[in-house]
């Protein structure tokens, strides 16, 4: 977090307390009786606990005039005073005067000049004073040479930070390497219940200073290094031995411990992210006022070819009904030939059917006089046939009358009469 907001409008977060409060711890033990210079104080909390912890006047300054008023408002008090300036500017601003103890957390990444700035610094340290600046340590939380805080001008590695600090002010009394820790924490029952949920920031000030901490060996590897430290600090002057030890412990329960602690406070970038996405909202905003402005253009101009398209409107709406009226008679007349298209299909096909139906009959009326010829030539011949089996029939009848008269007669006389009958017929 860049920085810590005091308003009513953010809810406490313990966690990035005890990372401020412990910077500021630092020179808890260098402060009493002494006239301090706090730069880059941000809304101001860390002037007022110097103030707190015996400092006879403290001076707060930064460049950001809202986070002063916030300052005056919130922190301000007898023998506290908050001026805004850029940290460019000490010289004019502290003309002439000169402190015992200087803080500087979390500054010198944001100056393009950080030589000027610790030159400037060593000018108003008074003989015997003490300096304490703090750097974050950048590479941890932005791993790769893209990515970094937007606020940040550059990533310091700890080398870098101390050969730049050292060249201007010396060697360091002590360096150190700011980290979190874990252990457990003996509280009389009931002193660590938490704040409320509607608490703000402004608990932090609450805190309570005890005694008897005994830091233990870190784990294989899980110490903090130079590599992965949250920020690096170092110190001109004053006790080293002092400063060593100093922390910022927040309570938890078992069930916070559980459910992690650090989740959700490695922000760095997704401050970055809401940097870029502030960015490109702004040129989303800048590409709309243009479409905009090109929108408005581009409605004048259709306003004005409307004011045109008026003019002839009467015309073209003749125009359209006599076209329609023409479009609605080639329509009827293409109905009425499709009708009589329909029409004359539908009589061929009558007709074609009524002559196949006709030679159907044709057909159907000859097979019927074959028929009719070949039963009548077939009833004529049984009837003949039975004629003549009638008149054979008539003759047997004779025939056999006469064999029967021959038979009675004697012979001479069947001769005599049969010379009778020749005689008969012959006349």
């Amino acid at each position: 977090m860049e920085r810590l907001s005091f308003d009513n409008e953010n809810s406490y977060d313990g966690l990035e307390a005890t990372i401020h409060v412990a910077r500021y711890l630092l020179a808890s033990t260098h402060c009493k009786g002494r006239r301090v210079l706090d730069i880059a104080c941000g809304e101001g909390y860390g002037s007022r606990m110097l103030k707190e912890w015996g400092a006879s006047e403290v001076l707060g300054i930064d460049v950001s005039q809202e986070a002063i008023e916030h300052a005056r408002h919130n922190f301000g008090r007898e023998g506290v005073e908050f001026h805004c300036s850029p940290a460019e500017d000490l010289p004019k601003l502290l003309a002439g005067q000169g402190f015992d103890l200087i803080v500087s957390l979390e500054t010198i990444e944001h100056l393009r000049e950080p030589e000027r700035f610790l030159a400037d610094l060593r000018q108003v340290l008074n003989p015997g004073g003490c300096i304490i600046i703090s750097c974050p340590n950048d590479w941890w939380y932005f791993p790769s040479e893209q990515e970094k805080n937007p606020y940040h001008v550059r990533k310091y590695h700890f080398e870098e930070f101390r050969s730049q600090t050292e060249a201007v002010l010396g060697a360091a009394s002590v360096w150190l390497n700011g980290a979190p820790t874990f252990g457990f924490l003996n509280s009389i029952r009931g002193a660590c219940t938490g704040v409320s949920a509607d608490s703000s920031q402004l608990e932090m000030l609450k805190g309570q200073n005890i005694g008897l901490t005994r830091v233990l060996p870190a784990e294989m590897n899980g110490g903090p290094t130079d590599e992965n430290a949250s920020y690096f600090v170092g110190v001109w002057g004053g006790d080293p031995e002092a400063l060593s030890g100093t922390a910022a412990l927040l309570p938890l329960s078992m069930d916070a411990f559980k459910k992690g602690i650090f989740q959700g406070h490695f922000v760095p970038k997704q401050e970055q992210q809401h940097e870029k996405i502030k960015q490109v909202i702004k040129s989303l905003e800048e590409n709309l006022s243009a479409e905009v402005t090109q929108r408005d253009d581009l409605l004048n101009q259709l306003r004005e070819l409307e004011l045109l398209q008026y003019t002839g409107t009467r015309e073209n709406y003749r125009f359209q009904e006599a076209l329609d009226d023409l479009n609605l008679l080639a329509k009827r007349r293409n109905e009425e030939s499709t009708l009589r298209d329909n029409e004359m299909r539908r009589q061929g096909l009558l007709r074609q059917a009524v002559l196949a139906e006709n030679a159907e009959m044709r057909n159907t009326i000859h097979q019927l006089k074959m028929q009719s010829a070949h039963r009548f030539e077939q009833t004529y011949q049984s009837d003949e046939l039975d004629a003549l089996k009638y008149k054979m029939a008539e003759l047997q009848v004779g025939h056999d009358r006469y064999v029967r008269l021959s038979r009675l007669l004697p012979g001479r006389l069947r001769r005599g009469v049969m010379a009778l009958k020749k005689i008969i017929r012959g006349s």
